[in-house]
């Protein structure tokens, strides 16, 4: 299917700075806030943010169209509520997941029925006995199959999952930056992993220090 999409500028680099302007998160609060029937005074202050600071992200919001002056103050636009209301779409896809138990023995303690969280983009296989025990030990991979998991070869899911999992992740420990947002991350070894919390969003990642091809 071709798209039919007028672009009058090929600079992807601006829409990703205006992207970037948009997740700030004082600015996704007040936003949200004003969704919620607040004023924007008091989306403010669920904001934790000074009147000065107010003044700054509302003039902002009303460059890039999603904020205006209304009869009762500053008020969301159409655009601005379909934004919010694809965010809201998007996070409960996101965030819905299928709980299974899978037939792997936890290496760790020796259980023999591990649990496996399903989420549209990724998954995670975990022991509850080590779980209940404050052991967190808990394998990612990318879901490459989406809603159609149970249609596929769940060993094969999980190799092809982890292996494109690890080399992503090995890229960005490379160029210390973050998977999700592309923030500079620093990235220490630890107990034989390596270890990463971005700042902007964050994310947290693990995974062996040897992807790198270190011992």
């Amino acid at each position: 299917m071709k798209v039919s999409l007028v672009i009058r500028k090929n600079q992807p680099e601006r829409s990703v700075n205006v992207l970037k302007s948009l997740s700030n998160p004082v600015r996704v609060k007040l936003l949200y806030g004003l969704a919620q029937n607040k004023s924007a005074i008091d989306a403010a202050k669920d904001a934790e943010i000074t009147p000065s600071e107010l003044k700054f992200h509302v003039h902002t919001l009303k460059v890039y169209g999603l904020l205006e002056d209304g009869p009762e103050g500053i008020r969301l636009t159409e655009k601005a509520i379909w934004l919010i209301s694809y965010l809201e779409e998007v996070s409960e896809k996101l965030t819905t997941k299928e709980e299974v138990e899978v037939e792997y023995r936890c290496e760790e303690c020796g259980q023999r029925k591990m649990r496996m969280d399903v989420y549209p983009d990724h998954a995670k296989i975990w022991c509850p006995s080590c779980w209940e025990r404050g052991k967190r030990g808990v394998v990612a991979f990318v879901n490459l199959t989406g809603s159609d998991w149970r249609k596929t070869d769940l060993p094969a899911l999980i190799r092809e999952g982890t292996q494109l999992a690890l080399e992503v992740f090995s890229v960005s420990v490379k160029k210390s930056t973050c998977i999700e947002c592309g923030a500079t991350v620093e990235y220490k070894e630890r107990d034989d992993r390596l270890i990463g919390k971005c700042p902007c969003c964050l994310e947290q990642y693990s995974a062996p220090a040897g992807i790198l091809g270190r011992s």
